[in-house]
This record gives C-alpha cells, sequence and structure tokens, in this order.
C-alpha cells in the first residue's frame, strides 16, 4: 500500500498503522461486543439490533417488524430533518442524538439518529410505532429501503 505523506508530499510504503487504513471492518471487539446497530432483512421482517449503549440510551431493546407490518421504506439525505415529536422515553441532544421513542399527534417513532446525515425511514402499519428512523451510509440506506420495498411488494 502507498501512502503519501500530508505536508511533505514524501511516498511512504509499507502498512500503515492506524487500523482504519488496514482494515475494512472495524475491530472484531467492536463487532463482537454489540456497540454499533445493525439492521437485518430477511422474508419474514425487518430487525434493528441495537448496540449495548444505543439500547441503554434508547431504553428500549432490538425491535422486531413483520413483514406484514412494512408498509414501505425510503433512504433520505437528512433523516435529522423527518424527526417529528417529543422524546420520551430515551436519550435526545438536539442536532447530536437522538435514541428512543419520539411521541407526536397520538403515535409514536423509534429514533436512532446520529446527527444530520443520510438515513433510512421506515413506516408501518398495525405496530406499536409508525415509523423506525435509522442513521446509516448512504449505500446500505438505499440497499435496505429497495429490500423492504420489494418485500412490501411481494406482500401485497
Amino acid at each position: 500500500m502507498t501512502v503519501r505523506h500530508r505536508q511533505s508530499g514524501a511516498v511512504l510504503e509499507g502498512t500503515p498503522s492506524c487500523w482504519w487504513l488496514r482494515r475494512t471492518q472495524p475491530p472484531r471487539y467492536l463487532r463482537e461486543n454489540r456497540l454499533v446497530a445493525t439492521v437485518e432483512i430477511d422474508e419474514r421482517g425487518l430487525r434493528l439490533r441495537l448496540g449495548r449503549w444505543e439500547s441503554l440510551g434508547a431504553m428500549h431493546g432490538d425491535v422486531e417488524l413483520l413483514a406484514s407490518s412494512l408498509a414501505g421504506a425510503q433512504a433520505v439525505a437528512d433523516v435529522w430533518e423527518h424527526l417529528e415529536g417529543v422524546r420520551a422515553p430515551g436519550t435526545g441532544i438536539p442536532g447530536l442524538i437522538m435514541l428512543g421513542t419520539a411521541r407526536h399527534d397520538d403515535v409514536k417513532d423509534f429514533c436512532v439518529v446520529y446527527r444530520h446525515g443520510p438515513g433510512l425511514v421506515v413506516d408501518l402499519r398495525d405496530h406499536e410505532f409508525a415509523r423506525i428512523l435509522i442513521s446509516l451510509p448512504v449505500d446500505e440506506a438505499t440497499r435496505l429501503a429497495a429490500a423492504v420495498n420489494d418485500l412490501v411488494a411481494e406482500g401485497s
């Protein structure tokens, strides 16, 4: 691997010492200890698995959605703009983090949102929550939105 020094422009040969430059995935201890949220989708539905700290901050466990309760999904450029209502229970710092339940107009949304950035909004029917809002990278949000919409189309 070739790396260029920022200031001098010299070419540095060899393996960089930073794990994020050497690996394509986070370290094993982060994955094994479930410190980050993951979204899984299959023919039965969608499952949002929260990391330990996210579960603590949201005051809620993993969220499982049956395929029959999915109404559609969309990848959005700024998931924070789709937040509505008051957080209760959960953790919220305006503009920074929103974990847990947001209540508005007699409905509830479940949120795992960090800062202003891309994410996924999943619309639900016949469920405790009206929507699920999740901060995700653009490519993953687009892929999951397409998978959810395909699952909804198969069930219709």
